[in-house]
């Protein structure tokens, strides 16, 4: 983040070559700099995805207390929000390509974006981490949603049912960041998702989920006698963090 470079970091983010301009966005994301922030924040719109896919992560290394950070929040999350093949049909007059679907390239810019939007706790992302939670074409789209769900400050009926849904989720990965969540935001509904969780064939899930019944102080000896079962647990992992989990209640 040299400061003398600047000047040579805005020239390069208007090369003509995708991979300079993706390298110059990367590099300029670590600056202070206004005028670097300011085209970084129209590089989400660039024609190549590797450069939008550097442009949306940049955010999460700034600070969500400065001046237009709402601004920069909506902007990652309306990237996230519509796939970029449907952006380059409505802003640059592209021919349709299907029913506008995500495609490869689309989802690393997103799930980029999710994982910004997760970093910088965003609450206006919440509608945006629900649409992902549990889209199957991206396993890392399904991370950083659950993950961003779990960050926000208060809890929706919507995100708890798609944590919920999430704790099943093929990727045992999804599965540990749903279980997270719910322990974020404890309530009496998520007990039998949780339970079943506590029997998962991966261990990580079921210390994930052993570990969230620990925050469950409003409905202890529902979640005590869930806990009683891991105690015998084949995993040490599992009956060490069921004996944390009870101390906790």
């Amino acid at each position: 983040a040299d400061p003398e470079t600047e000047a040579a970091l805005l020239v390069a983010m208007k090369d003509e070559d995708a991979g300079v301009r993706a390298r110059a966005v990367e590099a300029g994301g670590r600056f202070e700099s206004r005028a670097l922030r300011e085209e970084l924040m129209y590089a989400i719109s660039d024609p190549s995805p590797l450069v939008r896919a550097e442009a949306v992560l940049a955010p999460h290394r700034w600070s969500t207390s400065a001046e237009a950070a709402a601004v920069v929040d909506s902007a990652i999350a309306n990237v996230a929000s519509k796939a970029p093949a449907q952006l380059r049909t409505e802003r640059w007059g592209l021919p349709k390509r299907g029913e506008l679907v995500p495609e490869a390239e689309d989802l690393e810019v997103i799930w980029r974006a999710l994982f910004t939007l997760e970093r910088r706790k965003s609450e206006r992302a919440r509608s945006v981490f629900h649409l992902w939670a549990r889209y199957p074409g991206s396993v890392e789209a399904r991370i950083f949603a659950n993950r961003g769900i779990a960050a926000l400050s208060s809890k929706t009926p919507e995100c708890m049912q798609a944590l919920r849904e999430s704790l099943a989720d093929v990727d045992p990965r999804v599965a540990v960041e749903a279980a997270t969540g719910l322990g974020r935001f404890p309530e009496a509904a998520s007990l039998p998702a949780l339970e079943a969780a506590c029997a998962h064939t991966s261990t990580q899930v079921r210390v994930a989920a052993v570990a969230a019944l620990g925050e469950f102080r409003g409905h202890r000896e529902s979640a005590r006698a869930l806990l009683q079962k891991r105690l015998v647990d084949d995993s040490a992992a599992v009956r060490g963090e069921a004996l944390v989990s009870m101390s906790k209640l």
